[in-house]
């Protein structure tokens, strides 16, 4: 069941050709709204947003119950995200012979359970710092609200230390994607730069002394374009596939 709602979010992302940090969020909310609703009933989990709450007796704790509530949580979790491919989903939905409709949050039922539990999720997300709905711009959703300007310009090389954009194949410069992005709540961590490294030591001073060289870098084995490719993220691209569907980060090595 989970990994039929899987592959429904994946086609979404290929569908609204989501960028990367949009893709990892997106999972994030579908699978923490899955997970509330399968917690509810198992005898030990706990979930996210209420606890053991909306946890049901131990005779309603059944696979076919699981199933149902899980896929009301995902589907509610997907219109959310993609509502311009509601219908895909109610069509996944049909096929299960599950009511679409159906929006109750009675924890009586597993329909209910599905809903509560991603309502809630739904909830804490809607205002996380991502600017889903665009309420935080008056512009488009996902777009920055912080009013980020490069400080390098395309042919101008103003700060070494601050990215640049670049002129690309169809002539128009770069476009740094969602700015805005360090002010979104974590789901996991406290903070976004918890486990930030340090910075590496700014321009000039990162320079080695006069007179000195840097080392030659080792080189290291070539890899196949397919093993690249999966250490980058995502699938190897086809001429039928717009975009990769895994989400950053992941790593599929292959021989």
């Amino acid at each position: 069941m989970a990994l039929r709602w899987n592959a429904a979010l994946l086609d979404a992302v290929r569908a609204a050709r989501f960028a990367p940090m949009l893709t990892a969020r997106a999972l994030a909310i579908v699978h923490t709204c899955t997970y509330d609703a399968w917690a509810a009933h198992e005898a030990r989990a706990l979930g996210t947003m209420f606890g053991d709450a909306l946890r049901r007796p131990p005779q309603e704790h059944t696979l076919a119950a699981k199933e149902v509530a899980v896929s009301y949580a995902a589907f509610r979790a997907l219109v959310n995200l993609f509502p311009s491919q509601s219908t895909v989903f109610e069509r996944v939905m049909e096929e299960m012979g599950l009511d679409p409709t159906y929006e109750s949050t009675d924890p009586s039922t597993p329909a209910g359970v599905g809903n509560a539990a991603c309502g809630a999720v739904l909830t804490w997300r809607a205002h996380d710092g991502a600017n889903q709905f665009g309420d935080l711009s008056g512009g488009s959703p996902y777009s920055d609200y912080t009013g980020y300007v490069p400080v390098n310009s395309p042919t101008q090389l103003a700060d070494p230390g601050r990215w640049q954009p670049l002129i690309t194949p169809a002539g128009t410069p770069q476009v740094f994607l969602a700015p805005h992005w360090r002010h979104v709540t974590p789901f996991a961590l406290t903070a976004a730069d918890q486990f930030r490294p340090d910075p590496p030591p700014e321009y000039p001073n990162a320079l080695p002394p006069a007179g000195r060289s840097r080392p030659a870098p080792q080189r290291r084995p070539r890899r196949s374009e397919q093993s690249r490719r999966r250490i980058l993220g995502g699938r190897p691209r086809d001429r039928n596939s717009p975009g990769p569907l895994e989400p950053p980060g992941a790593v599929r090595l292959t021989p």
